[in-house]
C-alpha cells in the first residue's frame, strides 16, 4: 500500500470514505486541508493516551485499517467510485421530492419505499 501519511486528508477521505468514521471514533481531530502527518502532529497528548499508542503506532493502525477495509470491500482500480440517483416520477406520476442523491463507494445507504401517500 502506498504511504498515505503525506496525502492531504481530503484526498484520503475521498479515496477511502470509510476512514472518516474510524478516525472520528478514535477521537482524531482533522483538518482536511492538511496532510495526515500534519494532522497527527496536531493531536493532543491525551489523544495518544486515550488510544494507548504513540504517533507511529497510530499511523500503523490507520494503515492496517485501510488495508483491511480495501481487502474486505474487494476494491480494485477501475471500479465505480460513486453512483448518482436522479429524481423521476413516483407511481402516481408526481415528480419525486429530491434533486439528486450521490453515494460514494464505501458509504452505507438504505433505501425505503412506502405505500402511496405515506412518508
Amino acid at each position: 500500500m502506498e504511504d498515505i501519511s503525506t496525502w492531504e486528508m481530503a484526498k484520503i477521505l475521498n479515496q477511502y470514505p470509510f476512514a472518516q468514521d474510524w478516525l472520528t471514533e478514535n477521537g482524531f481531530i482533522l483538518d482536511p486541508r492538511s496532510s495526515f502527518a500534519e494532522n497527527l502532529q496536531g493531536q493532543t497528548k491525551g489523544f495518544f493516551q486515550n488510544n494507548g499508542c504513540n504517533a507511529p503506532e497510530f499511523t500503523r493502525r490507520f494503515r492496517d485499517y485501510i488495508h483491511d477495509m480495501v481487502e474486505f470491500l474487494g476494491e480494485t482500480p477501475g471500479q465505480i467510485e460513486e453512483i448518482t440517483i436522479l429524481p423521476g416520477l413516483d407511481k402516481s406520476g408526481r415528480r419525486e421530492n429530491f434533486e439528486r442523491i450521490t453515494i460514494k463507494r464505501g458509504s452505507i445507504a438504505a433505501v425505503r419505499g412506502g405505500r402511496h401517500g405515506q412518508r
